[in-house]
């Protein structure tokens, strides 16, 4: 469903942990417009708006290298893709990453939500608390976000389709992230 939104959420213990909320609460800063400048990562073609917060950046500068080694070394983690007649890597180029507005921060990036993005979009939103992730749960969190870029629809907007709990659990599973 197009217009369904993602919120991802924690699905073990250690995310929830890891992502504990800090006491430089500022909001973040948002950028001037849709300019966008390449991330340097070995994944090809993502964006990185450069509004990011430097720490949420560097995180996301540390993920993305494990979602590449996990999508060359895993043919279960491809398949989560190629279930949804999608190539990760084309869903990875076009992924662009921006922070989240102040709004989003307040009302959607609750404890237990690291990234929004839109079914079948690119625009991948990052909350504040993703930099206080390790690089592989930053890893689970991109990857899950870039089945939504490729078309994977989540419960409740699509009622027939697994809870942001289950997506998480099957980039885990696959991707071998745990």
């Amino acid at each position: 469903m197009p217009g369904c939104r993602c919120a991802t959420f924690a699905c073990a213990a250690a995310f929830v942990a890891s992502a504990a909320w800090g006491s430089n609460g500022a909001p973040a800063p948002r950028s001037s417009g849709p300019t966008a400048v390449p991330l340097e990562a070995t994944v090809r073609g993502p964006l990185l708006d450069p509004g990011l917060p430097e720490p949420v950046a560097a995180t996301l500068g540390r993920g993305l290298p494990v979602v590449e080694e996990r999508l060359r070394k895993y043919e279960s983690c491809r398949a989560l893709f190629a279930r949804l007649g999608s190539d990760a890597a084309a869903a990875l180029e076009r992924a662009s990453y921006h922070p989240a507005s102040a709004e989003q921060e307040r009302r959607d990036c609750r404890p237990d939500v690291f990234a929004l993005t839109t079914v079948g979009g690119s625009a991948i939103t990052l909350c504040r608390r993703f930099a206080h992730l390790s690089a592989q749960q930053a890893a689970t969190i991109l990857l899950h976000e870039a089945l939504h870029v490729a078309g994977q629809a989540e419960y409740p907007a699509a009622p027939a389709a697994p809870d942001s709990l289950a997506i998480t659990g099957m980039v885990m599973k696959g991707c071998w992230l745990f």
